[in-house]
């Protein structure tokens, strides 16, 4: 029987707690069938977060095996990608293309776009990957 490589993913993202505090989060070990399920709005939760210092004396989040403490909840906020603002309306607007990324206003949507590099990962997104290739 041959042995077979997979490939896992590492994602760092700013996270909200229940109080709207931030912080980084560092996820390593995301399996390939699971990137496209990190997503901005995604609820998820940590069972016994590991809390790390990181070199400039800020804390974050580190999820070393993310299948076993991480439960992803179904659906997504409506989360603005581009300012992360929650949106408490009806969706004002997202992107046609890849039918995930939310906006509040047109304004945020077309920053998005230009600003922040939704125009290169709106490929991977609709292709089932969250996450752009550096």
């Amino acid at each position: 029987m041959a042995l077979v490589a997979t490939k896992f993913s590492s994602i760092i993202m700013v996270v909200e707690d229940m109080q709207r505090d931030t912080m980084m989060m560092a996820v390593y070990n995301v399996r390939p069938n699971d990137e496209s399920h990190w997503l901005p709005g995604r609820v998820v939760r940590v069972r016994n977060p590991y809390v790390r210092m990181a070199s400039d004396d800020s804390t974050f989040l580190r999820i070393d095996n993310p299948s076993q403490t991480c439960s992803l909840q179904p659906g997504l906020a409506p989360v603005c990608w581009n300012c992360l603002k929650i949106s408490t309306a009806k969706s004002s607007g997202g992107c046609a293309k890849c039918a995930k990324a939310h906006y509040c206003s047109r304004a945020c949507q077309e920053a998005d776009w230009k600003e922040n590099g939704h125009r290169s990962a709106c490929a991977f997104v609709r292709l089932g990957r969250a996450v752009v290739p550096l």
